[in-house]
């Protein structure tokens, strides 16, 4: 990794393109980690319905609106450069926090009662609650997108079309340290805004855990504005690059959707990242309901929240530093890419602890380490949580990027926008499908533990089947033309 960096920093103009990219993902994940503590506490903690929200907010809320978001920036990018793009997005999310942590929550009870769901809707059970629960459900989808939009289809879009390969290459690895970074700020900055806020915004009659709400938001309108500023710069330094152009891409949605059915390697791509994220979505949300149960107020809910950001950020760097090179480097593709699955199949540990807590065993077990069976439990899931998003941050999204180099430069525009831009979030959909089936079929969230528990083995199967079928031709490098 350190080669790698001195190697690409010898040259001053890619010295001066790294350190803004760097600081630009650091900036991206800073809010990107905040965000994800604020939607889980607005979510979960302050809400009746808890974490049986979150299933449905990703089947009937996050799912539509993932299609309509790639859709929408597929034709501004049709229209405007990719820089006009990033931008205008990017406000626009920045808007949205703002008004909703200024306007909205503070009126959420107003406006719940305002536009209610329809009676008749009581039939789709999931669907009258998300409906019941429109303004932290918006919430949380805006702050899902956030990164699918800003960080993996418009800042390493206008990379791609902005970097020469060799540049890519050198470029990429060192990069991701930058969403460490990003997520080691955040966490302590979530952490002490929870505890000082309130002693700036008492006075103006704010509760602690709003004061730790708006004043998150704050800092992430600073931040955006921040990366706004050394995008302007960025986009500047790359324009003057031969293989720079700022004219308009000619990639249609539909063609886009299309070559992923029909390509067996893309679609091999898509069932891994879609497996992936069943498995792993169906242990975070059992997890998140079992911390409202240790954190039941929403200050220190959110206060968790940032110490799990801070913890998953130093793992996070770890994995960038030392695990992701020596396993791409110096072993297999395979094998670097089989570890994600492999680790979330861990859930498994978790889902037993959970289920046995009031059995004798787990109360003989959880005595021998000196803790209640909620806080054994708690606290495997914390490192689970924890392990599974620094996996992902690094060792997952690299070997992703690599299984793009055998393709054509056709499929590779193509398939990004779809994989990157869809498979993860029809992934989150799917499990919140399964997650709304068990609830409905066993009557309580509890009850359909163990068959969560199954489902997510069978999911980590099929990640591993599309892991073995693609990594030939990832070894051989194979082009994939069509």
């Amino acid at each position: 990794m350190l080669s790698k960096i001195r190697s690409f920093l010898k040259e001053k103009e890619s010295t001066i393109v790294f350190l803004l990219s760097f600081s630009i993902v650091c900036l991206i994940n800073v809010n990107y980690s905040i965000l994800r503590s604020l939607r889980n506490t607005l979510v979960v903690s302050c809400t009746e319905a808890g974490a049986e929200l979150i299933p449905a907010i990703q089947l009937w809320g996050l799912l539509p609106l993932t299609f309509l978001l790639v859709y929408v920036i597929s034709l501004f990018m049709r229209k405007y450069s990719q820089v006009k793009v990033f931008f205008l997005v990017t406000l626009l999310f920045l808007g949205f926090f703002n008004l909703h942590a200024f306007v909205i929550y503070p009126l959420k009870e107003v406006l719940e009662n305002f536009v209610s769901p329809p009676e008749i809707l009581k039939k789709v059970t999931s669907l009258y609650l998300l409906c019941k629960n429109w303004t932290s459900g918006s919430y949380y989808i805006a702050a899902e997108l956030w990164k699918v939009a800003i960080l993996s289809l418009l800042f390493f879009g206008f990379l791609n079309r902005s970097l020469s390969l060799k540049e890519a290459k050198g470029m990429y690895s060192p990069i991701l340290l930058g969403g460490s970074i990003g997520g080691l700020l955040a966490g302590p900055l979530t952490v002490i805004s929870a505890k000082i806020s309130h002693f700036f915004l008492s006075s103006h009659g704010y509760d602690k855990w709003h004061s730790t709400y708006l004043m998150l938001t704050l800092v992430m309108t600073l931040v955006g504005v921040g990366m706004m500023g050394l995008f302007a710069i960025l986009k500047n330094k790359v324009s003057i690059k031969e293989n720079y152009t700022d004219s308009k891409p000619k990639i249609s949605f539909k063609d886009s959707l299309q070559a992923f059915i029909q390509n067996r390697y893309l679609f091999s791509m898509g069932v891994i990242i879609i497996a992936d994220y069943i498995a792993y979505f169906l242990f975070e949300v059992f997890f998140l309901d079992l911390l409202k149960k240790a954190c039941p107020s929403p200050n220190a809910y959110c206060e968790y929240n940032g110490q799990l950001t801070f913890w998953t950020s130093v793992l996070t760097l770890i994995s960038a530093v030392f695990v992701t090179p020596i396993l791409l480097l110096k072993k297999t593709w395979k094998t670097a890419a089989l570890v994600t699955p492999s680790a979330i199949g861990l859930s498994i540990i978790f889902f037993t602890l959970v289920f046995g807590a009031e059995k004798s065993w787990m109360q003989q077990l959880s005595g021998y380490f000196g803790l209640t069976p909620l806080k054994l439990a708690l606290l495997f899931g914390s490192i689970q949580f924890c392990f599974c998003r620094a996996i992902k941050g690094t060792l997952f999204d690299a070997s992703k990027e690599l299984a793009y180099f055998p393709l054509s430069e056709d499929l590779k525009s193509k398939g990004k926008l779809v994989i990157d831009g869809l498979a993860s979030r029809t992934g989150y959909c799917l499990a919140a499908g399964i997650n709304q089936s068990l609830f409905s079929l066993f009557g309580t969230f509890q009850g359909g533990l163990p068959a969560a528990a199954l489902i997510s083995c069978i999911a980590v199967g099929f990640s591993i089947h599309g892991v073995l079928h693609i990594s030939g031709q990832i070894q051989n490098k194979t082009p994939v033309m069509t």
